[in-house]
C-alpha cells in the first residue's frame, strides 16, 4: 500500500470514527432524554393513581364518620345565637362538655339549617383528612376517626388498577411491578435493571412508602426512539459500507498502479541492453571506412537511439523517486564543480547564453550523481521552452545553514493556473505552444522529489512574462 492509500484509508477511518462516536453520543443523549421523561411519567403516575386511591380511601372513612355524626349517643349538634350570629356547639352526650363551636351566619333554626350544618362539617373533616389531619369533634369521634384511618388502607389491587389505568392513558406499556417499603429487595433483586425509581407516601397496608418499577425499561425507550435509533443505525451501516467499498478500489487501484509501473520498469531494465547494443553498433559503423561519410542516416539513427536512452533513462528517474529505493549515495561535494561541469555541456547550445554567479566554496552531503541530474533538468528546460536566443543567469548564494541555486530564464513564464500543477507527474504545460517542444512532464517532478530525498526542496520563486525562477536548496555542511 503507497503513502497516499495509506493516508487516505487513516483519514477516512479517523473521519468515520469521528462520526460514529458522534452517532453514539447522538443515540445517548436521546436514550437519556427519553429515559428522563418516562422516569418523571412514573412518578407522575404514582402520585396521581395513589391520589385516585387515596380519595376513595377518604371517603370511606367520612362516610363513617358521617354516619357517627348523625349519633346521638356519640354527639349532640346544637344551635345557639350568639353576638348575632348561629353558631353551632358540638357537644359530647357522655359528659355534656362542648369540644368544638363553630360560626354558621347563614343558618337558622330549622331542620334543613341542621342538614346543611352538618354537610359543611362533613366537607371539613374531609379536608383536613386530606390534609393528614384528625379532628376531635369530640373525644369519642376523634378516637373513632384514628382508628379508621389506621385500619381502612388502599388495598395492592386498588391501588395496581389506578397505575395501570394511569400508565395506560401515558402509553407506557411495560410491564410493571409496585414495591412496598418492606419487601423493596423481595420485588427488586436487580435494581441495576430497572429505572430509578422515587418512593411516594401512601396507606398501603401498613406500608408508608410505594415505588413503581418497569421490568423493561430500555425496551420502552427504544419502543419511543426506536425510529431515531434505527436511522443512526442505517447511517452507520451506510458508513461502513462505503468504507469498505472505497478502501476497496483505492487498494485496488494502488495494485494497478503498482502492476503499471512494474511493468513500466521491467521494460525500460529490457531495453537497456538492446540500447547499448544499438549505440555501440552504430559507433562501430562511424568508424567503419567502407562506408560514405558523412552519412546522414546514421547520424540519424544514433541521434534516435540517444533520444530512446534519454526516455528510457527518465523512465528509470520517476520509478526512483516514486518507490523511494535504497539507492541514494550521499558524499561530500562542492555544488559549484557539478553545476560547472553541467553548464560546459550546454555551452555550445545555438544562441544561447549562460552567465554563472559562483559562490565561495561550500560543501555539501547530497548524491552528485542525482544533483548533477537536477542541474540537466533545469537548464534544459531553460534552453528548451525559451526563445530563439535563452539567456540563463545561475546565481549560487550561501547561507547560515543552507545553499540555494537559483536558475533565471527569459522565457515566456508558467501562467499562474499551471504553477501549483507543474511539480505534478507527467503534468505538461497546455498554453503557448510548449506541447511543441519535446518532453514526458516528468523532469520536475524527478527533481523536486530526489531533492527532498537529499533534505532539500526546488521552488518556483518568480514567474512573468520576462521569464521565470526555480531556485534549489540543499543542507550545508560547514567545512
Amino acid at each position: 500500500m503507497t503513502k497516499r492509500t495509506q493516508s487516505l484509508s487513516f483519514l477516512i477511518t479517523g473521519s468515520l470514527l469521528g462520526i460514529f462516536l458522534l452517532q453514539v453520543y447522538f443515540g445517548y443523549q436521546v436514550y437519556q432524554k427519553h429515559r428522563l421523561t418516562i422516569q418523571r411519567e412514573l412518578t407522575a403516575a404514582l402520585d396521581e393513581a395513589i391520589d385516585r386511591a387515596d380519595a376513595r380511601r377518604i371517603s370511606t372513612i367520612n362516610d363513617l364518620f358521617a354516619r357517627d355524626l348523625r349519633d346521638p349517643e356519640l354527639v349532640r349538634l346544637e344551635i345557639r345565637v350568639e353576638e348575632d350570629q348561629p353558631k353551632v356547639f358540638i357537644i359530647s352526650p357522655q359528659t355534656g362538655d362542648i369540644h368544638v363551636s363553630i360560626f354558621f351566619p347563614d343558618l337558622v333554626d330549622s331542620v334543613a339549617a341542621v342538614q346543611q350544618m352538618e354537610e359543611q362539617i362533613l366537607e371539613r373533616n374531609r379536608a383536613l383528612l386530606v390534609e393528614g389531619s384528625i379532628m376531635y369533634w369530640t373525644d369519642e369521634l376523634g378516637k373513632r376517626l384514628i382508628t379508621y384511618s389506621d385500619s381502612i388502607q388502599i388495598s395492592r389491587e386498588t391501588l395496581r388498577t389506578a397505575v395501570a389505568r394511569e400508565l395506560d392513558s401515558l402509553d407506557i406499556r411495560s410491564a410493571f411491578s409496585l414495591v412496598l417499603e418492606h419487601d423493596s429487595l423481595a420485588a427488586v433483586p436487580d435494581e441495576s435493571l430497572f429505572f430509578q425509581h422515587q418512593r411516594l407516601p401512601a396507606k398501603v397496608e401498613g406500608n408508608n412508602l410505594v415505588s413503581i418499577l418497569l421490568a423493561q425499561p430500555a425496551l420502552e425507550v427504544f419502543r419511543r426512539a426506536g425510529l431515531v435509533f434505527l436511522m443512526t443505525l442505517i447511517i452507520l451501516l451506510l458508513m461502513v459500507a462505503g468504507f469498505w467499498w472505497l478502501l476497496k478500489l483505492a487498494r485496488r487501484e494502488a495494485r494497478l498502479s503498482r502492476l503499471k509501473d512494474d511493468f513500466i520498469d521491467n521494460v525500460t531494465h529490457e531495453l537497456l541492453t538492446p540500447i547499448a547494443t544499438l549505440k555501440l553498433a552504430l559507433a562501430t559503423l562511424r568508424e567503419d571506412n567502407n562506408l560514405p561519410k558523412p552519412n546522414k542516416y546514421l547520424a540519424m539513427s544514433e541521434q534516435q537511439a540517444q533520444r530512446i536512452a534519454e526516455v528510457v533513462d527518465h523512465v528509470l528517474k520517476v520509478t526512483f523517486v516514486d518507490q523511494q529505493q535504497a539507492g541514494i549515495t550521499l558524499e561530500r561535494v562542492n555544488p559549484n564543480a557539478i553545476l560547472t561541469e553541467v553548464i560546459s555541456y550546454y555551452e555550445n547550445h545555438a544562441g544561447a547564453t549562460i552567465t554563472v554567479l559562483p559562490a565561495k566554496d561550500i560543501e555539501v552531503d547530497t548524491d552528485p550523481h542525482h544533483l548533477q541530474n537536477v542541474f540537466h533538468n533545469l537548464v534544459s528546460n531553460a534552453l528548451k521552452y525559451g526563445p530563439e536566443h535563452p539567456e540563463l543567469t545561475v546565481r549560487v548564494k550561501t547561507l547560515p545553514q543552507s545553499v540555494t541555486i537559483s536558475f533565471t530564464d527569459n522565457g515566456p513564464g508558467i501562467p499562474p493556473s499551471e504553477r501549483d500543477s507543474i511539480f505534478e507527474k507527467f503534468h505538461r504545460i497546455s498554453e503557448g505552444g510548449t506541447h511543441d517542444v519535446k518532453g514526458l512532464g516528468i523532469g520536475l517532478y524527478y527533481a523536486r522529489g530526489i531533492l527532498r530525498q537529499l533534505g532539500g526542496n526546488l521552488e518556483l520563486t518568480r514567474s512573468t512574462a520576462a521569464g521565470s525562477t526555480f531556485t534549489v536548496t540543499l543542507p550545508t555542511t560547514e567545512v
